[in-house]
């Protein structure tokens, strides 16, 4: 994650939990809506998918896309 992930930043999301570590890690394209500080670090984040869902990502676990 090269630039802070802020509200209104458009990320790509990477779901290393989901590959296993044995598949490639299914990736996403989101907005992100809120984040969740609080005594986590790194910050969870809430991402808005194109598909409606809403998902709760760790910080490290995006990358900001420059648009």
């Amino acid at each position: 994650m090269g630039d802070r992930v802020k509200p209104g930043n458009l990320v790509r999301v990477i779901d290393y939990d989901a590959g296993g570590s044995f598949a490639p890690a299914p990736e996403s394209i989101g907005l992100v809506v809120s984040i969740v500080t609080g005594e986590t670090c790194p910050n969870a984040i809430d991402v808005l998918l194109f598909d409606g869902t809403v998902v709760c990502e760790w910080e490290d676990e995006l990358e900001v896309i420059n648009v």
